[in-house]
């Protein structure tokens, strides 16, 4: 029961079912994404990676392989100097330099398994979550880039072990509070010291995404295939948004020209929706040529959507209209996430 658990849990949430490198978490996300794939040697000994993140100045790829976290320093990491000039400079940076893989290093985390992980605003404390699938859900921060470990934080109902993992994980603008979710359909809130701020518990089934909307506000989904708007402080449900046909596997925020916030939900129902969650109101959706795995939304004002087929959706804003689709080229991978 607990291996199926597993392999339903990383095919739901990233439908690779075997494929190599199992790219199912920000690994694929991140302006980083190019340098992994074009270094493939550098990387053939990691079986699978389950997350990853990038330092803001770009000096260092932070990747997961089930209990064990790995660093690479990039080569021709750019300087004090550097890190003034504009996106593009160090997106040219990131494409062209590849991993100083001679310069890494491992360390194994305190439980089985990584599901996410993210860096703080302030680039301090770097927050990993997952757990013992069918035991405990975990988190656990990380003093960056010392990589002094914190205590492990186990999710708990009464005083009793959550007994599944965290699914996914992201701070606060502010950096003093993060959000998880976890495969027993919990969303919960949290001071950095591990105190719950908040909790919602209003899912049907396991919760694959949550993200702070405003400080007393959160929106999760789930494999349930609803969006749901809660308040952090009592876990009350606002609304629900449920026009998905499938799981809704990712979440994100776009700020419009004008100033305000749309949702963004990514769904197996091959659809992209944009919603105004403020008012519970579908603005639009457009269907995806392929299954959905991931989304990044680009600083050009477009949302990259990478499918099942190897292939990347460049999906515009606000209209949806999608641009073009093509297949990953290793070589090419920077003009996809690195602008």
């Amino acid at each position: 029961m607990r291996c199926f658990r597993v392999l339903l849990f990383l095919a739901l949430k990233s439908n690779l079912l075997g494929a190599v490198f199992r790219f199912d978490a920000a690994v694929i996300l991140f302006v980083w994404t190019p340098v992994l794939l074009a270094q493939r040697s550098g990387i053939d000994k990691f079986s699978g990676i389950t997350a990853g993140d990038i330092d803001a100045h770009g000096d260092q790829v932070i990747v997961a392989t089930e209990a064990t976290l790995h660093g690479f320093a990039l080569k021709g990491s750019v300087n004090s100097e550097d890190r003034k000039n504009s996106d593009s400079k160090r997106s040219k940076e990131l494409d062209s330099s590849g991993l100083e893989t001679s310069k890494g290093w491992s360390i194994d985390i305190g439980f089985s398994q990584i599901n996410g992980l993210e860096l703080s605003p302030d680039q301090k404390t770097l927050l990993i979550a997952g757990g013992d699938p069918g035991q405990r859900g975990c988190v656990q921060c990380l003093a960056w880039p010392e990589l002094t470990k914190g205590d492990v934080i186990e999710t708990q109902v009464g005083s009793n072990p959550m007994r599944d993992v965290v699914t996914d994980v992201h701070w606060f603008p502010d950096g003093n509070w993060w959000i998880e979710s976890h495969w027993n359909a919990l969303a919960l809130v949290r001071r950095r010291n591990g105190t719950v701020v908040g909790a919602f518990s209003g899912h049907t089934g396991p919760v694959t995404c949550a993200i702070p909307w405003t400080q007393g506000l959160a929106i999760s989904c789930g494999i349930d295939q609803t969006i749901k708007v809660w308040e952090i402080e009592s876990g009350t449900l606002v609304r629900s948004l449920d026009n998905h046909t499938g799981p809704v596997i990712a979440l994100a925020r776009w700020i419009a020209p004008e100033g305000n916030s749309l949702l963004i939900s990514l769904g197996k129902d091959r659809t992209l929706r944009l919603w105004d969650p403020g008012i519970g109101r579908l603005v639009r959706f457009v269907k995806l040529p392929q299954v959905p795995l991931r989304m990044k939304i680009s600083t050009s004002g477009s949302v990259r959507v990478l499918l099942e087929n190897n292939s990347v959706a460049k999906v515009s804003l606000p209209m949806l209209g999608i641009e073009q689709a093509e297949v990953l080229d290793p070589t090419g991978l920077g003009a996809w996430f690195c602008k």
